[in-house]
């Protein structure tokens, strides 16, 4: 049995890296792909679903920067560590973390919370953004390990001027009320 479980695995890799390799070709795709359902369709094929969303969003997000390569870099802020990131409080005790990135034209205001999973909810990182610039830019969260410097979720949250972002931990590949991270923010 344990063979035959070894072959189907190694047939649904095979598969996964074939799909992956299209995906990486077409970035409209990408941008409409319904992960979630992906990740059930994992889960239900018996892999673990969390870890191959992660894996999923990481080689997707990596993908679509690079074929993004050419636009530019207007700006990246400092890396900030909000003050009980990751580390063992209640959620009662942890205030919403508000930090303001000055910018040459203006700034950008940052507010984020977080909790860990309780009952049906899953562990959670809301982050929210006030720009006070003069033209509008594509806004990217990344989310890293502060030890490691490892980037743990990049993605663009849009170009609105302001604007609220949930993630859930499947989305992160991380739990952010268990495991240490820090922000920093980038605009193209």
């Amino acid at each position: 049995m344990t063979s035959l479980k070894q072959e189907v695995n190694k047939v649904l890799k095979h598969e996964f890296t074939k799909l992956i390799t299209n995906l990486e070709q077409d970035y409209d795709v990408i941008e409409a792909m319904p992960l979630e359902d992906i990740e059930q369709a994992l889960q239900h094929m018996g892999l673990n679903g969390n870890k191959c969303y992660a894996a999923i969003r990481k080689k997707l997000t990596h993908t679509a920067l690079t074929n993004r390569k050419g636009q530019l870099l207007y700006w990246l802020s400092p890396v900030w560590e909000p003050q009980w990131a990751g580390q063992a409080v209640t959620a009662q005790d942890i205030p919403i973390q508000q930090y303001s990135f000055p910018l040459e034209d203006g700034a950008i205001d940052i507010s984020c919370a977080w909790g860990d999973a309780f009952q049906s909810r899953p562990a959670f990182l809301t982050f929210s953004w006030k720009a006070h610039i003069s033209e509008q830019r594509d806004f990217w969260l990344r989310l890293i390990n502060p030890e490691t410097q490892e980037i743990r979720y990049e993605d663009c949250v849009g170009n609105s001027l302001s604007g609220e972002e949930t993630l859930t931990h499947n989305e992160l590949g991380f739990n952010p009320a268990q495991e240490t991270w820090a922000l920093s923010i980038y605009t193209t």
